[in-house]
């Protein structure tokens, strides 16, 4: 069995075809960039990365039949808060705000009395790099959009639809937005009412690993891919890259230099005395959570300098 995984990063999106055991055949890189703007804003395109997600899928297709390789499925892990409305024919409103935007920071200071109350049910304080301040931010500032959007995605979200018609979000990024139980795995009525967000609006929630659809006759067409293939979602990029470098259990822990820099650790369960200056996510291993500090501001210094 061979599987293509397809990894979006905030600066550039890879594909790469792998065997079972791990060895790779194949492998395919395209860069992009966010657009920095004043006030600290960042976003991006929706065609950027649908763009570059056929275009990967075109190359590592046309060599794995070159060579005579199945591709067996694919997954995808992705960059995890930004966010895309869409409206019912999941066409793109405006532009992805991007998880490093800072212009909900009004928002959160104003929703910060709600602090503990948010923390308690989804492991994680308010702050502006999580999806759900985005949303309201959209709600009461742009109105017109908010009325229109069908459902609030993110990257993963949309790239899977692109390929296989079907709308869902693993709980790793559930776990990102403020608006997930982190207890039930459940979007919570309390946090949509906090963040005033419609439940309508979301996508249903999934276990990561689960199998999002199947790659459409359409997508196949486009690209190559073989038509009938599972789409798997592997969970965010951080908990699949902390699986990478061994946080497969207690006591070890990753650091991650990207775009931001990352601390990870993995827990059986959600600690009973949670420091909440410590953020607890959903893992992309079944039953299984990870603790996570961070800065946004790593080598995305670098880009901008650049």
């Amino acid at each position: 069995m061979n599987i293509l995984v397809i990894d979006v990063g905030t600066s550039s999106m890879r594909g790469i075809l792998f065997t079972h055991e791990g060895k790779l055949l194949a492998e395919k890189q395209t860069l992009y960039s966010v657009s920095y703007l004043e006030n600290s804003w960042a976003e991006q395109e929706a065609s950027d990365w649908e763009n570059a997600l056929y275009g990967i899928i075109k190359t590592v297709v046309g060599v794995a039949e070159e060579k005579q390789w199945n591709i067996d499925a694919v997954t995808i892990t992705s960059q995890r808060s930004s966010v895309i409305p869409v409206d019912q024919n999941i066409h793109p409103l405006c532009s992805a705000i991007m998880w490093q935007d800072k212009r909900t920071n009004e928002i959160c200071e104003r929703l910060s009395p709600l602090n503990d109350k948010v923390f308690s049910l989804c492991g994680s304080r308010i702050n502006p790099v999580f999806s759900a301040s985005k949303m309201t931010w959209i709600r009461e500032n742009r109105p017109e959009i908010y009325k229109k959007t069908y459902k609030f995605l993110v990257i993963p979200d949309y790239l899977i639809y692109l390929m296989t018609g079907e709308l869902c979000t693993d709980y790793t990024y559930g776990s990102r937005s403020l608006l997930m139980n982190i207890y039930s795995h459940r979007w919570n009525d309390e946090l949509l009412d906090i963040f005033q967000v419609e439940k309508e609006k979301l996508c249903n929630l999934i276990e990561p690993g689960s199998i999002c659809g199947r790659v459409t006759k359409e997508f196949s067409e486009l690209t190559g891919c073989p038509e009938g293939i599972p789409v798997i979602t592997a969970g965010g990029d951080q908990q699949c890259g902390a699986i990478g470098q061994g946080v497969v259990k207690k006591g070890i822990l990753s650091v991650t230099a990207g775009t931001g820099g990352f601390l990870i650790t993995a827990t059986d369960k959600v600690p009973e005395h949670l420091e909440p200056d410590v953020i607890c996510n959903f893992s992309a291993i079944k039953d299984q959570y990870i603790l996570e500090s961070s800065v946004l501001t790593c080598c995305s210094a670098f880009d901008w300098f650049r």
